[in-house]
């Protein structure tokens, strides 16, 4: 698989961090939910590529207001509700390379 194949596909959806959250990881900040990524799953769907490099990137959004999404939301709920109500970005790009 190419990289131009891997781009827009999401690996997590998590929505209702708290403003004063430190850290978000296996274990989310009380409040926050996980949305389902593009698997098909709720929670974190970790990097894998068939093989080589691939890059990923982590989007945060500062909202001026809570979503208002209820259940488990899929990125594209999540990506409509944001609309309008983001205040910043921030941005982490990184790679990963599958060991064989």
């Amino acid at each position: 698989m190419d990289e131009a194949a891997c781009i827009g596909v999401i690996h997590w959806v998590v929505t209702g961090i708290p403003a004063d959250a430190t850290a978000v990881g296996k274990l989310l900040p009380a409040g926050a939910v996980a949305g389902q990524n593009d698997f098909g799953r709720i929670g974190y769907g970790g990097p894998c590529p068939p093989s080589g490099q691939h890059r990923y990137r982590i989007t945060l959004y500062a909202l001026s207001e809570p979503l208002g999404l209820s259940g488990s939301p899929a990125a594209s709920e999540v990506e409509q509700a944001v609309a309008g109500r983001t205040l910043a970005t921030a941005v982490l790009n990184g790679t990963y390379t599958r060991q064989r």
